[in-house]
């Protein structure tokens, strides 16, 4: 009985141990890692407008989207043509 329960157990620690079976760590592709880069350059863009132009006055407002399209296109990011809502 004991022969028996030591194989099984060197059984499962050997498949425990296969490169088959260990778990595969999680990455993201090539086109994601692009966008996550961009969601950041554009998020850096957006809060040094904001820390440029920190008052709701219709004047800051304007600057600030001035601002935040010119960083945009600086890195070559697209920008939204559509008007500001007033």
């Amino acid at each position: 009985m004991q022969r028996s329960s030591a194989a099984i157990l060197l059984l499962g620690l050997d498949l425990l141990a296969s490169p088959r079976l260990a778990p595969i760590p999680a990455s993201a592709s090539d086109q994601g890692k692009i966008t996550i880069a961009q969601w950041r350059v554009r998020s850096e863009c957006a809060r040094e407008a904001i820390r440029k132009f920190p008052d709701y006055t219709p004047a800051s407002i304007a600057q600030r989207n001035a601002y935040r399209r010119r960083c945009l296109r600086e890195h070559n990011l697209s920008v939204e043509d559509a008007p500001v809502a007033r």
